[in-house]
């Protein structure tokens, strides 16, 4: 094909497609100011969307940028943005150099069970079946004891709220309670077969007293958060004791990629890290994300079977 005709069927100018084929310039150099991190950092973050995506995990522009952070950090690169985290305006140039990436605004539902119907629910198993016949993990789907929910709750510490009945003009003691929301988070894993992984209780402390893991339960995990709410650091961590577990009951094994194991959990922001994924992808252990939104308390199997 003459370089005058691929120019009119591809829409392509005659002048570019000259000075490509004259070796001018460089075939992956883009018109503009070079990108401000380099093309393998580009690339494993594109990777990582895509992937995330064909879980259920969905990321919004803020928890994107967060995940450039981290991928910065883990391959070592300095540090080349003002206050370290990428800019919004970066982000949409980036999404314009990356054809295969799109941001779109989601659809509006109300918190009620409007927005579970049929059709959504379907969609989600069609995504669901075709993933794991993508990832080739048939097998796991029919082995139980491989299948895991992951779900968290938390117990408010001042739980002693509402209106009380007493003596008109006289102080009630009870009635002082504190208005600090304090909370425990518990994290409890249980499979398809019916056997508990190691919970974790996460604490709103600096610091964890050894007394703890003695008088607790065996096999009980115990981690801090300044929130009291799970965190990236502390689901990184439950992974890394879940791992443990895993092997322990031989369903884990990384010479034999045969043995994985599916573990569902919801779109909490501590599942989005990248050295979450990261991890689960070196070890064996499925990250899916399971129907968002109110459905979880008719189909999530920890809330609607524990």
């Amino acid at each position: 094909m003459s370089i005058k005709s691929a120019a009119k069927k591809y829409n392509v100018p005659h002048s570019s497609l000259q000075t490509k084929l004259s070796c001018l310039s460089n075939l992956m150099c883009r018109p503009g100011p070079a990108p401000t991190l380099p093309l393998f950092i580009e690339d494993a973050c594109e990777k990582y969307l895509i992937e995330m995506a064909r879980r259920g995990f969905l990321l919004k522009i803020n928890e994107f940028l967060i995940i450039v952070l981290e991928i910065m950090h883990k391959s070592l690169h300095p540090a080349v943005f003002k206050n370290e985290i990428p800019s919004r305006t970066w982000a949409y140039s980036y999404l314009n150099r990356h054809p295969e990436l799109k941001s779109k605004t989601s659809e509006h539902h109300s918190l009620g069970w409007s927005s579970f119907t049929k059709e959504s629910l379907l969609a989600f198993y069609r995504n669901f079946e075709k993933f794991i016949e993508d990832q080739e993990l048939k097998h796991v789907i029919q082995s139980p004891e491989r299948v895991f929910n992951l779900d968290k709750t938390a117990f408010y510490l001042n739980s002693n709220k509402g209106k009380f009945i007493g003596r008109k003009h006289e102080c009630l003691q009870q009635v002082c309670t504190t208005s600090e929301k304090e909370n425990v988070t518990v994290a409890i894993n249980f499979s398809a077969a019916g056997e508990m992984a190691p919970p974790m209780v996460v604490l709103k402390k600096q610091k964890l007293s050894k007394n703890l893991q003695q008088c607790a339960p065996l096999g009980m995990l115990f981690q801090k958060s300044s929130s009291g709410w799970t965190k990236r650091e502390t689901f990184l961590y439950y992974l890394k004791e879940f791992k443990r577990y895993l092997v322990g009951k031989d369903l884990l094994n990384m010479k034999d990629n045969n043995q994985k194991v599916l573990l569902l959990v919801d779109r909490h922001s501590s599942h989005l890290s990248y050295g979450a994924s990261k991890y689960c992808e070196d070890t064996g252990i499925v990250l899916y994300c399971l129907y968002p939104g109110i459905v979880r308390y008719c189909l999530y199997p920890n809330a609607t079977h524990v």
